[in-house]
């Protein structure tokens, strides 16, 4: 639950920048920016708020991507036939699978399912945008019951990692589609000029949790706050 929460609010403050896909000898592979090189290492940005670093011996090879807006405009609904649920965009967004910013190792352990965006995927500056991950709860690590103990527990733990951490709204119940869930507003410092304020839904059905992640500069939260109520409100999990 920690790992999944700290991804979530690390997606809402990082630069989405990706230029490189990096091969390792073990068959993994990243996407990122490479903000350092060496003749013995390389520190690449992935989007998660700290560069990771690869020694020249455990890599491949380095690809350069000819173009970075390799996401789906217009396409705006994410259906997971796996969880059963879907979720639409705002309309113009664009779409990007969670792979797609985290790579495959961190994706599988984390599972960062889908990011909307509403600039082209490689703008370098803070992207307002929605995010959807899921996680599997653990009763015998984390005896959460419900969405309200769930962002609850993020609350508390973005007051004690999260500079400028401030509550906007509380964490409260809603229901949404006839699903019962709970919501919160904070925000945060973004380290890339004003705070980031992000508004959040959790959904908990069976043995797994669902967040949705709206976030924006601070100073444009208000004017993108329907849209992202919009879609937020749109998350429903599919009758079979």
């Amino acid at each position: 639950m920690k790992k999944l929460i700290f991804l979530l609010i690390l997606m809402v403050v990082s630069r989405i920048v990706y230029a490189e896909t990096i091969y390792l000898k073990s068959g993994k592979k990243y996407k990122g920016e490479i903000v350092e090189k060496t003749d013995k290492y390389i520190k690449v940005d992935i989007g998660i708020g700290l560069p990771i670093t690869f020694f020249v011996d455990e890599i491949e090879k380095v690809d350069s991507e000819t173009t970075l807006d390799n996401t789906a405009v217009g396409d705006n609904i994410y259906v997971d036939n796996k969880y059963d649920i879907s979720i639409s965009g705002p309309d113009g967004w664009h779409k990007t699978l969670g792979k797609e910013f985290i790579g495959e190792a961190a994706k599988t352990q984390l599972n960062l399912l889908v990011v909307f965006s509403k600039l082209p995927f490689g703008t370098r500056e803070q992207n307002p945008n929605i995010n959807l991950g899921v996680e599997l709860l653990q009763p015998e690590k984390f005896p959460i019951k419900d969405a309200i103990e769930y962002l609850e527990y993020g609350q508390a733990l973005g007051e004690e990692t999260f500079p400028g951490y401030s509550v906007i709204s509380p964490v409260t119940e809603v229901n949404i589609n006839n699903i019962i869930g709970a919501r919160i507003e904070y925000s945060i410092n973004s380290g890339f000029g004003p705070k980031a304020q992000i508004l959040q839904y959790c959904f908990v059905k069976d043995k797994y949790a669902f967040i949705i992640t709206a976030t924006a500069r601070e100073d444009i939260f208000e004017g993108n706050k329907g849209i992202f109520k919009n879609s937020l409100e749109s998350f429903r999990f599919i009758d079979k």
